[in-house]
């Protein structure tokens, strides 16, 4: 087999650890970090501390979702690279098979 597609799956699963990782701890890191930096002192920051705030709210609901889906892609894609690790179709294993023709 081609080792870039080995690698792929593996590639995903790291990828989706790290981005649901990061997700969580932007979920309960996030909110004191931006208070305790950004201190909206004036109309100006004020403004910069809402785009802020809205950005973060968006990341903090995509990003561990997308590290879950990401580690569940890589769990499949190792699943179909084993169902497909045969030279020939006889050498698959089979786990159903179609119904008889005659009943």
């Amino acid at each position: 087999m081609n080792r870039a597609v080995d690698r792929a799956p593996r590639t995903v699963l790291i990828w989706g650890i790290v981005i649901a990782v990061g997700g969580s701890l932007l979920i309960s890191a996030a909110p004191m970090v931006v208070n305790g930096i950004m201190v909206p002192n004036t109309v100006e920051w004020h403004s910069v501390y809402l785009v802020m705030e809205l950005v973060l709210t968006v990341a903090r609901a995509v990003l561990p979702m997308l590290g879950v889906s990401l580690i569940a892609a890589s769990i499949v894609m190792r699943y179909i690279d084993t169902r497909l690790a045969g030279e020939g179709i006889a050498d698959r294993p089979r786990r159903w098979t179609f119904p008889d023709s005659r009943d």
